[in-house]
């Protein structure tokens, strides 16, 4: 059956320190109990190479068809940034064989750097879908990969599609089995190091890889899997996505080939669970395939940056509806949960990569523009005079008692009132999610400053009727470029 998560029980983040000292004083770390784990990866290996495609339910494809809209808009509308530009420069360099193509342009390269290329891309605005429970870019790791191997191997746009699931479904739970606590708040960063699995899985599948296949392809993915929040703010950290994205894809065909890893990479005693997770839960992993799907609690961004600033960028937008205007700020003040000062508490943003990790400028273009777009994070509108202005009156205070989607805030008018809003089903979330509807003129605008009214229709067409199509031939030609921007 499908929806929900089913019987698959998620980390809960218990950090390795939680087990109290049992003669009192410090904590102590939690045993780990090997002999009880031995088999995890050829468990889950085994679930994931003997799940048939074709049993993947249609609600499922039908939200893969939601999130390969929304990846591709922002891969199209970042394919001219500079840092993909820098990437490209060095797969020409490098002389990179024509394979696979760059989206929004006629250029091909290797399946590899189309796949890191297609992956930077896609990810460069913090714009992409987003697995709340582990805070998991899904689509970005796995479709660069998919779509470079389908051009390549003329794959059917529904084989692609059951690909994606199955992709999805392995990184959400190797991302449930790390936990967002144990790993990411460590500093890993968790769409670079489960997304590299992910992208193995997908192309694990297509491939008909054998259970013991799929055992080696976990382990040379874990080998490869990397990524550090520490770069978030920079751009090595959309390039962490592509290469997660390639590195999968290598490990797929690595052991297609006969490449063997150690036959427990995960939760060996030098594996990679207790190398970067202080409290790996391996349930997820046991759990049979099947009887629920992680892909239908995948959410979409309504607003481009982290999502953990979005209850406060919805509060400043509902402040605005109720007639609320920046000459009236005397000042704000949002309490949102601790992990988005964490990631977004950078008060004064100078340009577009500081601006997605600030809820400051995302409260003060809430307010004063009514939206949180890619045009709102351009680096000229962050040093704007009204932003920088209204932004310096935004404070952000973390407490425990606010969950991750969820913020209030208090405005203090120059008339003396505090007008005070609370988001608890924040706009894009599993309560108040965005449809086919918000996610086609999400794609509209992203790729306006690239593609005619025309083509971008022609576009969505194929993308919902993508279980349709025989190939990705006419795909790659709609999506050049056909404009300035």
């Amino acid at each position: 059956m499908s929806g929900g998560m089913g019987r698959i029980p998620r980390n809960r983040g218990r950090k390795a320190t939680d087990r109290a000292n049992p003669q009192g004083g410090h904590r102590v770390q939690p045993k780990r109990d090997h002999r009880s784990n031995n088999m995890i990866t050829r468990i889950f290996a085994t679930h994931l190479a003997e799940y048939p495609p074709e049993r993947v339910p249609g609600p499922t494809l039908h939200e893969a068809k939601k999130c390969f809209l929304n990846w591709l808009g922002n891969a199209i509308g970042a394919h001219r940034h500079p840092s993909v530009n820098m990437m490209l420069n060095v797969a020409r360099a490098l002389n990179s064989s024509p394979q696979a193509t760059v989206l929004g342009t006629s250029i091909k390269t290797d399946l590899q750097f189309a796949a890191i290329l297609n992956g930077m891309s896609s990810t460069m605005w913090d714009f992409d879908d987003t697995h709340m429970e582990t805070i998991i870019h899904p689509s970005a790791p796995v479709f660069p990969a998919l779509v470079a191997w389908g051009e390549h191997t003329r794959l059917s746009g529904k084989k692609l599609l059951q690909a994606f699931v199955l992709g999805f479904e392995a990184e959400a739970r190797i991302g449930l089995c790390l936990g967002r606590e144990g790993h990411y708040e460590r500093g890993w960063h968790i769409t670079s190091t489960a997304g590299t699995f992910g992208a193995a899985a997908a192309i694990g599948k297509l491939l008909s890889l054998s259970p013991s296949q799929m055992q080696h392809a976990m382990g040379i993915a874990w080998a490869q899997a990397n990524g550090l929040r520490e770069m978030f703010g920079t751009y090595t950290k959309p390039m962490h996505v592509g290469k997660a994205a390639a590195n999968g894809l290598l490990a797929a065909l690595l052991a297609r080939e006969g490449l063997t890893s150690a036959p427990q990479p995960l939760e060996g005693k030098a594996g990679y669970a207790y190398l970067v997770s202080t409290a790996p839960e391996f349930r997820p992993l046991k759990a049979p395939w099947g009887e629920s799907w992680q892909i239908l609690r995948n959410t979409y961004k309504p607003f481009a940056c982290g999502i953990v600033a979005h209850p406060s960028i919805d509060a400043a937008m509902r402040l605005r509806q109720r007639g609320v205007t920046a000459s009236e700020i005397v000042a704000i003040t949002v309490r949102v949960h601790p992990l988005t000062l964490v990631l977004t508490g950078k008060p004064e943003p100078t340009d577009t990569l500081e601006a997605i990790f600030s809820v400051q400028h995302g409260v003060a273009v809430g307010l004063l523009d009514g939206k949180a777009g890619q045009r709102e994070y351009t680096t000229d509108r962050v040093r704007d005079a009204d932003v920088v202005a209204l932004r310096r009156k935004v404070t952000a205070i973390a407490s425990q008692e606010v969950a991750i989607d969820q913020a209030v805030l208090e405005a203090a008018l120059k008339n003396g009132e505090v007008i005070r809003i609370a988001v608890d089903k924040v706009i894009g979330s599993l309560a108040n999610p965005l449809m086919e509807k918000a996610l086609e003129e999400k794609f509209l605008d992203m790729t306006a400053p690239y593609l005619t009214p025309e083509r971008q229709a022609r576009i969505v067409d194929f993308v919902w009727r993508l279980d349709q199509q025989p190939s990705f031939g006419e795909f790659f030609r709609l999506c050049e470029a056909d404009r300035e921007a």
